[in-house]
């Protein structure tokens, strides 16, 4: 809920972005991704980015957030690549 907080806050700065925070845990290897868009199908975007690592997300168009387990540090490389090449 902390993640989605922040990304709501950003969006009130910066109205028409599209915000994305991603956290990792290094040790576990968890992840959690929120998203904020008025213009991106937010859902998706946090649905879709999860689901590259084998997690699940979901939420509204306007906000989505999601969570996984990432196989090791590199993929996390590939997570944030994706989710910053992402279009719906």
């Amino acid at each position: 809920k902390a993640m989605s907080k922040l990304v709501a806050e950003l969006l009130k700065s910066w109205p028409e972005g599209s915000i994305m925070a991603i956290s990792f845990d290094e040790e576990s290897l968890d992840f959690r991704v929120a998203t904020v868009s008025k213009s991106l199908a937010a859902d998706r975007w946090a649905g879709e980015t999860a689901a590259l690592a084998g997690g699940k997300g979901g939420g509204k168009s306007i906000s989505g957030s999601g969570t996984g387990k990432l196989s090791s540090r590199e993929q996390l490389t590939k997570l944030v690549d994706f989710a910053i090449a992402w279009k719906p």
